[in-house]
């Protein structure tokens, strides 16, 4: 097990004791600080926890897992991810360039819905998301016809759905969540998993914010990409800090006198979007409602996001909003997953690890994610419930 430095605990104890040792006078304030400080404990320990845990590697298929019985699925990507020198990987440095590619990953059959099963060297035997195959296409044009291929044999028509993970993930987390979220959710649309430099680790929240900004040209590029394939319709899926670059590039698109994607994005599903209400308020007013719908499924449940609300001076997060008079301020439908949280997760990707969610999802049992991203659906809240 990789242990990462708590490094935000690390950094707000330092800063305690930096302003208990200023001046013997100030008892109240030092109160306060440790007050506030111990408050967040329990929540900064969900992402620090998370970093405890095993890290997702791109693991090459072995003679012996090839026994295990297991679906393939091939991801396409985009990634503005530099390569780890010497590999065909990809880091958590900043590239000016984009890749384009293809992997093919093997996703064991014995798992439970909503779970990934990392490679781990010492246990090669063991049922785990493998990559068994992959290729870097040479430029945009190779991109588009891997796209157009997909597309032409894909019975479920020419929609492209665009994947955008969130904070704290590295290359094969990113990979390894896209494929399982389209296995475990039925999703037979051609999809496509943009990876954008995030440095993977729990500490390194201000570096991805700034890595957001950074990516913003990058994927509207990757979008325009898209858009001049034979694709006719494209729908965004964003998580956590990833809605914030999905809302920032097409706010940025719309701003545009010509764009290409537009004229083909029919909506964005924001999955606990770590954005605040007032910037979301103030992207919405460039990026038309009546054109483009947005969905956000949202959890009160949710302490990552809660953590990131205090980080950003107690300001709610969008992916926090679940009450009617909140969300009915909004320029956009919400669905409330709370019912699904579970006491040991930090509830910050419910639609891909509640068994049930999933179920219900797979099942074609509820409606309200089909009718959430529709201009009709603005300002309001519907609770996802087992029928």
């Amino acid at each position: 097990m990789t242990r990462q430095k708590p490094t935000i605990v690390d950094d707000l104890s330092k800063a305690l004791h930096r302003d208990v040792a200023v001046s013997s006078d100030h008892t109240f304030e030092r109160r306060r600080v440790l007050s506030g400080l111990q408050s967040i404990l329990c929540v900064v320990a969900v992402v620090t926890t998370a970093a405890c845990t095993q890290r997702g590697t791109l693991g090459a298929i072995t003679p012996s897992a090839h026994t295990v019985a297991a679906t393939d699925i091939a991801i396409l990507f985009a990634t503005d991810r530099s390569r780890i020198k010497g590999t065909d990987l990809f880091g958590a440095a900043r590239s000016p360039e984009t890749t384009f590619g293809r992997l093919d990953v093997e996703i064991p059959l014995e798992r439970s819905l909503g779970t990934i099963t990392y490679p781990d060297t010492a246990a090669p035997e063991r049922p785990a998301f493998h990559v068994l195959n992959g290729v870097l296409f040479e430029d945009n044009a190779g991109s588009r016809d891997a796209l157009n291929q997909r597309l032409a044999h894909n019975p479920a028509g020419q929609t492209i759905v665009v994947f955008v993970h969130g904070y704290n993930t590295n290359f094969a987390e990113a990979v390894y969540l896209h494929a399982q979220m389209t296995v475990d959710l039925g999703m037979p649309q051609t999809a496509v998993l943009y990876a954008w430099p995030s440095e993977g680790t729990a500490s390194g929240y201000v570096y991805d914010i700034s890595s957001v900004l950074f990516a913003r040209d990058r994927f509207e590029q990757v979008l325009n990409t898209i858009a001049g394939s034979d694709a006719t319709d494209i729908i965004v899926v964003a998580h956590s800090m990833g809605a914030l670059l999905a809302l920032e590039t097409v706010r940025q698109a719309a701003l545009r006198p010509r764009s290409p994607v537009l004229g083909k994005l029919r909506g964005m599903f924001l999955i606990a979007p770590d954005v605040g209400v007032d910037l979301f308020n103030a992207q919405r007013q460039v990026i038309d409602p009546q054109t483009i719908p947005i969905c956000v499924i949202a959890s009160d449940s949710d302490r990552a996001l809660g953590l990131s609300a205090w980080l950003h001076g107690n300001e709610p997060r969008l992916g926090q909003l679940t009450r009617p008079n909140a969300v009915a301020r909004l320029t956009a439908a919400v669905i409330d997953v709370s019912q699904f949280s579970n006491p040991a997760s930090d509830n910050h990707l419910t639609v891909a690890q509640s068994t049930e969610l999933i179920g219900l999802i797979r099942d074609h049992r509820s409606g309200e994610l089909a009718a959430c991203a529709t201009p009709g659906a603005q300002g309001t809240v519907d609770h996802v419930a087992l029928k």
